[in-house]
């Protein structure tokens, strides 16, 4: 599951980056690595942005299945409780 979500995120390139700020194959936003159920620095280096990633997917309150719109990209504030329904469409995550 960790290794599609990487793939999916940027094709498992860890020099990806992207406007929003994203850094890396988790595609991790620095505030996301510094939130407190994470705390990993340094996500610019493969295993921290992958030790950063999976944390954040295990973090408690945040289950997150690795499919829109449910992204790393997206910030902690921004991720929907499991059965609730997205702002934009029917699809529940």
């Amino acid at each position: 599951m960790i290794a599609a979500q990487a793939y999916q995120e940027s094709g498992l390139d860890q020099s990806k980056r992207r406007p929003t700020g994203a850094i890396g194959v988790m595609q991790v936003l620095p505030r996301t690595a510094a939130d407190p159920n994470v705390n990993i620095a340094d996500i610019e280096k493969l295993e921290n942005n992958i030790h950063a990633g999976v944390k954040y997917l295990l973090s408690p309150g945040r289950f997150c299945l690795p499919a829109p719109p449910c992204r790393l990209t997206e910030g902690t504030e921004k991720i929907l409780p499991v059965g609730k329904k997205t702002v934009d469409s029917d699809l529940k995550v």
